[in-house]
């Protein structure tokens, strides 16, 4: 673990980012000192201050740790040859060995600190300032366990004085989730059906407190939708919300069985504005062609068309009086912790550049390489020439799944 930690510090001093987390047990107060000791000598040496906050997560809730074990047993490899009571007794066996020597950061160590109580049900800092206290503390306030997907859908290029191709977008957008609602209700009642059946030819199980870990999963009927605040957007955001409402298949004049609506709560951040191209007079050898590209944040092809810049810069480069993808990524965290605290399922209605911009963040990519138009599938769907959505799950464990859907 020392090991580590000395390349984590040896990556600071490579200037390669400014927050790390070292992943570790940290369990007791020799090894808090050790660690923070490392931190002071590698600051004395490289010639800057490297601060140490450390994070410690408090669960006492027995339905919580129940479901978490499960899910912990379900999905680690460290199980997989185990079936699962013999896991969940290995597991708690661990856990046992761990809570014998287990020390709780106290106040009198002197040291900054972060206690999550049960999933951030209550959240208790010490000694945290700054950024710790204005980005940190609040993100991960945000973090849960819950299951509820990301759903990044980017208008046309081209499309933004189009209002007849955008409310047509949002009508495939809105059948697409309607279709989606009605599946997934299908298949629930299908499974409540056979679990009906299956308990009527059962004794029933001793009670038990224990929670499935499907107790995590996101409510079904409500739809978290965030748009930018550019006007075919909001024009779009609200048509397809209008159109998923409760009642409004039956106003469509569609004729099959009803099912639960689609509750939508629209919220609106020009944080998810396209990334800011800067003075139009001093791009670079660019025409008006390009002009066009920033109104609509898409990237142009064909007949001698010059490639957008977006898919050659590096990470720090910004449009001369414009904005780089450092810039993008920094104002995009007011919409990043909103996405990240929401239990209910989250559907971003932007533009290509800041879509990009949180798939590479879910999927751990640098950003500069998910702006290039053909570097994957899911890139090019975010160009949505052919009207597509991105679906991004969470994974047991932590990580995203990713997948493409296409409207037509």
């Amino acid at each position: 673990a020392m090991e580590t930690l000395g390349e984590l510090l040896d990556w600071f001093a490579k200037g390669d980012g400014d927050i790390a987390v070292f992943d570790a047990t940290n369990s007791n107060r020799d090894r808090r000192r050790a660690v923070v000791e490392y931190a002071q000598l590698a600051s004395s040496e490289q010639g800057h201050l490297v601060s140490v906050v450390f994070i410690e997560s408090v669960c006492d809730d027995e339905a919580l740790l129940e479901g978490n074990m499960l899910a912990k047993v379900r999905s680690s490899p460290d199980f997989a040859s185990l079936d699962e009571a013999a896991a969940l007794a290995d597991l708690k066996t661990r856990i046992g060995f761990y809570e014998r020597a287990y020390q709780t950061v106290e106040d009198d160590e002197g040291l900054a600190y972060v206690k999550l109580f049960n999933l951030s049900s209550k959240v208790t800092a010490h000694q945290v300032f700054g950024r710790m206290s204005k980005s940190i503390l609040p993100y991960l306030m945000s973090l849960h366990v819950g299951s509820r997907p990301v759903l990044l859908a980017a208008l046309r290029p081209g499309s933004f004085r189009d209002s007849g191709a955008n409310q047509a977008f949002a009508s495939k957008l809105a059948a697409w989730l309607d279709d989606r609602r009605r599946n997934r209700h299908a298949v629930e009642a299908k499974s409540r059906l056979e679990g009906a059946e299956e308990a009527s030819e059962k004794p029933p199980p001793p009670s038990s407190t224990a929670l499935d870990p499907s107790f995590l999963t996101h409510p079904k009927g409500t739809l978290r939708v965030l748009s930018s605040t550019q006007p075919a957007v909001v024009a779009a955001a609200r048509a397809m919300c209008a159109s998923v409402a409760p009642g409004a298949s039956k106003q469509r004049g569609d004729s099959r069985p009803a099912t639960p609506g689609l509750v939508c709560t629209l919220t609106e951040f020009s944080a998810l504005n396209p990334i800011d191209r800067g003075d139009k007079t001093e791009r670079r050898g660019e025409d008006d062609e390009a002009a066009e590209s920033e109104l609509n944040d898409g990237f142009y092809y064909g007949g001698g068309s010059k490639p957008d810049p977006l898919t050659t810069m590096g990470f720090h480069e910004r449009f001369p009086g414009g904005e780089s993808f450092a810039d993008l990524v920094r104002r995009l965290e007011p919409a990043l912790l909103d996405i990240e605290a929401s239990i209910d399922e989250v559907l971003v209605l932007a533009t290509s550049t800041p879509c990009r911009a949180l798939r590479a963040y879910a999927l751990n990519i640098p950003v500069q390489e998910c702006m290039g138009a053909t570097t994957s599938e899911a890139t090019l769907a975010l160009v949505n020439e052919k009207d597509a959505v991105v679906e991004l799950a969470p994974k047991p464990g932590g990580g995203w799944v990713e997948t493409v859907h296409y409207l037509d």
